[in-house]
């Protein structure tokens, strides 16, 4: 009850108080960034190989491994390499010490995935690399359905129509719709 009658007694004083809060507030709003997806930096490179008529454990002897040998045996820094192998497909995720150069690092890793190429099977393609960073995840995910449009429908309205509409969005990464 004290804080009260000391309040009713002081009135400019919790006045100018009140004001001087208000002040602040506005101020630190203007000062503080807005960003609401902070940049993460994490080095990691990502490396995409595909070799269409391989089963996953024909995939996982014939190209992961391969893969996994060369770059343990020729990239510096590797902090740690995970990987999964699926029906025609193996992803590879490098991650490397935070103090790498991750040019040097894609360099490296690219060079070591081309010369390995030699003992993996005939026609295999090179594979994707791409620098993986954890700040251009995907924040929204659409899914589109209908009752009425076909698949293929949906997915000219997804590319098309709601595509072209996003991509004015600053710094917007969108892939090409998939499913059906």
């Amino acid at each position: 009850m004290g804080l009260v009658l000391y309040a009713l007694k002081y009135r400019v004083t919790f006045f100018v108080l009140g004001v001087v809060m208000l002040l602040g507030g506005i101020g630190s709003a203007i000062v503080t960034l807005k960003d609401v997806l902070p940049v993460v930096d994490i080095p990691v490179v990502v490396i995409v190989w595909t070799y269409t008529g391989l089963d996953t454990t024909d995939m996982a002897s014939r190209i992961t491994t391969y893969s996994e040998f060369g770059l343990t045996n020729n990239v510096n820094n590797i902090h740690r390499l995970e990987s999964e192998t699926l029906q025609g497909t193996t992803i590879e995720k490098v991650y490397f010490d935070p103090s790498v150069s991750i040019d040097l690092a894609i360099a490296q890793v690219v060079s070591s995935v081309n010369s390995i190429r030699a003992v993996m099977p005939a026609g295999v393609q090179p594979p994707v690399v791409l620098r993986f960073s954890a700040s251009s995840q995907p924040v929204i995910q659409l899914a589109l359905t209908s009752a009425t449009q076909s698949g293929a429908a949906l997915s000219d309205y997804a590319m098309y129509r709601i595509g072209q509409t996003l991509s004015t969005t600053p710094r917007a990464t969108l892939p090409a719709p998939y499913g059906g």
